[in-house]
């Protein structure tokens, strides 16, 4: 895979760009934002994803968990 390049257009532009300012954002409300279906826009991450373009980390959100990090 990393031979080939991987043609971006418009849509997986926006969809970067969207996932980069919110990644909480639902396939749904993506579909809205870049006015095409639901199930395209699961197809476009998920092509998105297995290219290595979009990577998805799970993390703690300090703030919401009330949670405190120190250096020591």
């Amino acid at each position: 895979m990393l031979s080939e390049k991987l043609k971006l257009d418009d849509i997986d532009r926006q969809i970067i760009s969207l996932v980069q300012e919110n990644p909480s954002l639902t396939h749904t409300e993506i579909a809205t934002r870049v006015q095409r279906s639901q199930p395209t826009i699961g197809m476009r991450i998920k092509k998105l994803e297995k290219s290595g373009i979009l990577q998805f980390q799970p993390g703690i959100n300090f703030k919401v968990v009330d949670l405190f990090l120190a250096l020591v």
